[in-house]
């Protein structure tokens, strides 16, 4: 199968957006296209991402182009399908199980635009078959100052198997991606933790040995300051996150999948 300062903001913004005007009432039919489909005729759709922009440049599909629902008007959906005349087919899609594509995709039929559709497969099912074609926002754990803190997936993946307690601060729907198959994992989201540690609350650490994963190995450096004054010294993180963890080519178990990369 990436985002320090965007994980300040509260975990909810990057997992649901924010609010927004629902499009009027429509007679239109939605036309869906499968992720099959999607990927075959790629080089003809012009690929748009509905999320808020802080989502999107959290994670997003290839070559996606970012127009958020919630700030859709005529004259710049027009102005934007119009910058890419070569593409035929305009495609908007969103998180799983999510509205905002399709009220986007409402919202340009509403607009007199042709040849809409929706991958209502939505953005975890394209990373579960084809992580190779997301993009991320860049980690900065490989510039960190800490790095005594951070640990490679094999190092890792034997820390948990040596039984540190694996504290699982992943977004939630990540974690629906890869669900970890590890007994001794703590499942919290990355707010809980920052609160706890805030307020010098050390209950969570109080087993041991600790392993910290998050979606893209980013946010140990709003951590590790709390873990120092706390005196936490036995805790790691993963270098690079879930991300890594699954580019590295490991399943839920800590083991390695072959997978072969459509190109």
């Amino acid at each position: 199968m990436n985002r320090v300062s965007a994980y300040i903001v509260a975990i909810a913004v990057f997992l649901f957006g924010f609010c927004y005007a629902q499009p009027s009432s429509s007679n239109f039919a939605l036309n869906i296209i499968d992720t099959t489909t999607l990927i075959s005729q790629i080089d003809n759709i012009l690929l748009i991402d509905s999320r808020d922009p802080q989502q999107y440049k959290k994670i997003h599909i290839k070559g996606a182009i970012n127009l958020p629902v919630y700030q859709m008007t005529k004259e710049d959906t027009l102005k934007l399908i119009n910058a890419f005349p070569q593409k035929k087919t305009i495609v908007f899609y969103c998180n799983i199980n999510c509205d905002m594509s399709q009220d986007a995709a409402l919202n340009a039929m509403n607009y007199n635009i042709e040849n809409v559709y929706v991958y209502k497969e939505g953005l975890q099912t394209y990373l579960r078959s084809h992580p190779e074609l997301i993009e991320y926002e860049s980690s900065k754990a490989e510039e960190s100052k800490n790095s005594q803190y951070y640990l490679d997936t094999k190092e890792f993946i034997e820390k948990i198997k040596q039984g540190y307690v694996l504290i699982d601060i992943r977004d939630d729907q990540f974690k629906e991606t890869v669900i970890l198959r590890f007994n001794n994992r703590i499942n919290l989201n990355y707010k809980e933790l920052l609160e706890q540690l805030s307020n010098h609350d050390v209950s969570t650490f109080q087993r041991g040995h600790f392993l910290i994963m998050d979606d893209f190995g980013n946010v140990g450096e709003t951590l590790i300051p709390s873990f120092i004054d706390l005196q936490i010294t036995d805790v790691f993180l993963l270098n690079g996150g879930m991300k890594k963890w699954i580019q590295d080519g490991y399943n839920a178990y800590g083991e390695i999948e072959i997978i072969n990369f459509r190109r």
